[in-house]
């Protein structure tokens, strides 16, 4: 039994082993690099892992926020919060205070 290697297939065998290869060659390049490919979702994988730290930051200072909120509200004031507010916001301060920036 003789086995036909390509060199001996001549022109026609050789243009189905290009078209392979090319083709083969697309898929491969659009499974690694391509828009949808494996760099694709690893980039994703990271960008969701700092977003999802950064939501994490925000989420408490939005709690800090709130709280600040509810401190300063009608219904509960705390003057201790009040006058320190106004003394950041009006740069005012008691005589004998010292002040550090």
């Amino acid at each position: 039994m003789r086995v036909n290697f390509p060199s001996q297939w001549g022109l026609v065998g050789l243009s189905y082993w290009l078209v392979f290869s090319v083709v083969l060659g697309y898929f491969v390049y659009h499974t690694v690099g391509g828009e949808n490919g494996l760099l694709s979702y690893f980039r994703t994988k990271a960008l969701i892992t700092d977003k999802t730290e950064e939501l994490g930051l925000l989420r408490n200072k939005c709690d800090a926020l709130a709280r600040n909120v509810k401190l300063m509200s009608s219904g509960s004031l705390d003057l201790d919060l009040l006058e320190e507010r106004c003394m950041v916001v009006l740069n005012y301060c008691y005589p004998g205070d010292v002040v550090v920036r």
